[in-house]
């Protein structure tokens, strides 16, 4: 693995050394011979406002092909800077997301109660803690919550002895 990784180290280090040379004769040359080579190759080249440094890179895509010339303008980056900056990226990702959640806690925190709301609710609540002893059964004598509490006159004409109640 190590002797195929510097073997395409090597032939892409001497394929840009072969590209550096061929610019430096391209850049070297006089403005007829420059022409002729560009017309040479590229022969629908006909701009001649732009400028030979742009001519060259023409030239030299058309000569070495786009993909040759796009990989080799691409620099290549260690494993080690690629896992710092996956690193820098995953911690940004990280403080965005913390500052989205506090905006998201700050808007959805409670504001503060109003006085009245308060003081009725512990009205509500001192009220609800005072204890009414339920009504006493005079059957079962015991306190019970649904006996219901009838008054009885003492009327003379009544059909029933209630005194014993």
């Amino acid at each position: 693995m190590l002797d195929r990784s510097r073997s395409i180290n090597s032939t892409a280090s001497a394929l840009v050394n072969h590209i550096r040379c061929r610019i430096s004769h391209i850049t070297s040359l006089s403005n007829v011979a420059f022409w002729k080579l560009l017309f040479a190759v590229c022969p629908f080249v006909c701009s001649s406002n732009v400028s030979r440094a742009v001519l060259t890179e023409k030239l030299i895509r058309e000569e070495y092909g786009d993909d040759v010339i796009s990989i080799i303008a691409t620099p290549h980056i260690p494993k080690s800077v690629q896992q710092k900056n996956q690193r820098r990226a995953a911690r940004l990702q990280s403080v965005q997301e913390s500052i989205e959640f506090e905006k998201e806690m700050i808007s959805s925190w409670p504001t503060v109660v109003e006085d009245d709301v308060v003081f009725q609710c512990l009205q509500d609540y001192r009220t609800g803690t005072v204890w009414i002893p339920w009504p006493i059964c005079c059957v079962c004598g015991l306190e019970r919550p649904s006996v219901i509490d009838v008054e009885v006159n003492a009327a003379d004409g009544s059909p029933f002895d209630l005194y014993l109640l």
